[in-house]
């Protein structure tokens, strides 16, 4: 154990802080997760003094054969960003054989079929669950991960997985329906309380350990992050461009960068 701040910490954890606040290698010349010359008061910043054992939870469970992506966000305002994208990768990560992601918009579709999506499900055909449901001949899929769409939006989650499978929400619900403010659940999907359908959320944690991990995903090109970068600007004085793309939030776009140089 290694005192520091009035507490111990393992020693394990010092060996991690000297080797993380080394500069980054092997990411992208342009798009580096901390510019280079501020990567050690970035991360100090960001991940504090905290060391986090494990990946996030939510997870999608240990036997995942099919994931369903549901994201009216594909082509809704409420779910443009790459937080899909990401669970998309993830999923394929995870060993999903077969991943649906919900959408129309052709630039996040082109990037979920890079990130291993292998069925896309167009809203406007139709009911998405229904449509899931018939392809896998009325199974549904182990695991769902929501990250758009309105506070009914785990009902259609809830739909297309089967008992015993996981719902990860990656929503943060500003508000409810109805004057009650409610998150809905439907009785009849949800296996009248007998299905074992897990609901799971939660907020992204930081950690040096997790963000190594992380970083070691984009550094090892199991996942390249900057697919997502539709739009890159150049110049500290090109924040407010970069904001703007994101108010108004193009079909084009997924994520603007700005490299302050």
């Amino acid at each position: 154990m290694i005192p520091g701040d009035g507490e111990a910490r393992p020693a394990g954890c010092e060996r991690r802080r000297r080797r993380l606040e080394q500069s980054p290698t092997g990411f992208h010349d342009d798009l580096l997760v901390f510019p280079r010359g501020t990567a050690d008061r970035a991360r100090r910043a960001v991940q504090g003094d905290g060391c986090v054992p494990e990946l996030h939870r939510p997870e999608v469970g240990e036997r995942d054969d099919t994931i369903s992506l549901v994201r009216r966000g594909l082509g809704n305002p409420l779910g443009r960003g790459p937080v899909g994208l990401c669970g998309i990768a993830g999923a394929k990560l995870r060993g999903a054989g077969r991943i649906f992601a919900v959408g129309t918009r052709p630039k996040p579709v082109e990037i979920a079929k890079a990130y291993g999506a292998t069925d896309i499900i167009s809203y406007k055909n139709g009911s998405a669950p229904e449509q899931i449901l018939e392809l896998t001949d009325g199974v549904g899929v182990d695991a769902c991960i929501t990250s758009g769409g309105g506070p009914d939006i785990n009902m259609d989650a809830m739909k297309c997985a089967k008992a015993g499978s996981y719902i990860s929400n990656n929503n943060y619900f500003g508000k409810g329906m109805t004057e009650n403010d409610w998150i809905p659940l439907n009785r009849v999907d949800w296996g009248v309380g007998m299905s074992s359908k897990q609901l799971v959320n939660g907020l992204c944690p930081g950690g040096k350990v997790r963000m190594e991990r992380l970083a070691d995903i984009i550094k090892y090109k199991r996942m390249d992050p900057a697919l997502m970068a539709t739009h890159v600007f150049r110049g500290f004085e090109k924040i407010e461009d970069a904001l703007a793309m994101m108010k108004t939030k193009g079909p084009d776009v997924i994520k603007p960068v700005v490299i302050c140089e």
